[in-house]
């Protein structure tokens, strides 16, 4: 049998490791400096995101029904109004101030002059009307708008809740 000879390291040869303590040493911790402060900085990323869109969320959702809504006093001058754009911001003051007649007699102003505004129109009649305690013309109403714009959400609420209202009406009686 022939042995090997045992060699020593030379001075500049690190001596060599069992495979063995390789695998079941631990490494050292291995962690890049640069890590955690990407992290943070993603992180922040992220809330900065969050916080652009729940406040940019009201400026998209206008942009989306710029035909369909306008804010107060866009389209009414100083005096009494001449247009449909006029008499849907009139009756929408007066049905806020609790006038809900004056609120109808707005709503029927501006559907004689006609427009692109019907819908809103037709809305705040319906909306007038069931707060007045008419629900039959609350619905009539509410379809109507319906009608006019398929997805005008405010309407299909307003619909959904007069003939909520007329079932409890008519249960109590």
């Amino acid at each position: 049998m022939s042995e090997e000879p045992h060699q020593e390291p030379l001075p500049d040869q690190a001596p060599e490791e069992a495979p063995s303590q390789a695998v079941t040493d631990p490494a050292p911790e291995a962690t890049p400096v640069a890590a955690a402060p990407v992290q943070g900085h993603s992180r922040r990323w992220v809330i900065a995101g969050i916080i652009v869109l729940v406040l940019a969320w009201p400026l998209v959702r206008w942009v989306a029904n710029r035909g369909t809504t306008a804010p107060i006093g866009q389209f009414r001058a100083a005096g009494p109004p001449t247009t449909a754009a006029g008499f849907v911001e009139l009756a929408l003051e007066h049905y806020r101030a609790g006038r809900f007649q004056e609120c109808i007699d707005a709503s029927q102003q501006a559907l004689k002059l006609g427009g692109n505004l019907d819908a809103i129109a037709y809305n705040n009649l319906g909306a007038c009307s069931g707060s007045l305690g008419r629900y039959d013309d609350d619905i009539k109403y509410a379809l109507e708008a319906l009608r006019l714009k398929p997805d005008f959400q405010l309407a299909s609420n307003n619909l959904v809740w007069a003939i909520a209202q007329k079932k409890q009406q008519s249960k109590t009686k």
